[in-house]
């Protein structure tokens, strides 16, 4: 019976601390984002040190930035009335003869988080996709902004 009880008791304090922990999670980490408008994205990233203007062109609406001194883009998709579920960073550099198929498989078996391909005319494009179906805050999308800067920076120096 003894047992029973000692069970019963850790089990509620497990149970009282997971609920503070995830209430501790919510209030630090802002609201919870499943849907975003390009301007909303524009003003996080801005606020991430990541200066950012929403743009269009003939294939939609994107906000432009800066990171690692190179031009940055990041698209959003699905978007309905209500916001966009899915972005995508995403940054190409032109063709170069060291950019090859070898280096893309290269970057591609040593780092992860974000993906070097290249396209038809030999540019190599280098994305990164945040979902945020289910919800993220602004942190984490702010968070995902840093790690993509970072991995910019690390493809930019690449030797492999």
């Amino acid at each position: 019976m003894r047992i029973l009880f000692m069970m019963a008791v850790l089990g509620g304090l497990l149970l009282a601390t997971s609920g503070q922990s995830y209430a501790q999670e919510e209030r630090a980490g802002g609201a919870v984002i499943s849907r975003i408008q390009p301007d909303k994205l524009a003003a996080i990233l801005t606020a991430a040190g990541y200066p950012s203007e929403v743009q269009s062109d003939n294939s939609g609406t994107y906000v432009a930035t800066t990171m690692s001194g190179f031009n940055a883009w990041v698209y959003p998709y699905d978007c309905k009335a209500q916001g966009c579920s899915s972005i995508q960073f995403w940054a190409a550099f032109g063709a170069d003869a060291s950019l090859t198929l070898e280096f893309v498989n290269a970057w591609n078996a040593q780092w992860r988080f974000a993906r070097a391909n290249l396209d038809g005319e030999g540019n190599l494009i280098f994305t990164a996709d945040v979902f945020l179906d289910g919800g993220v805050t602004a942190e984490n999308i702010k968070f995902n902004a840093g790690l993509f800067d970072y991995l910019l920076g690390e493809l930019s120096q690449f030797n492999p």
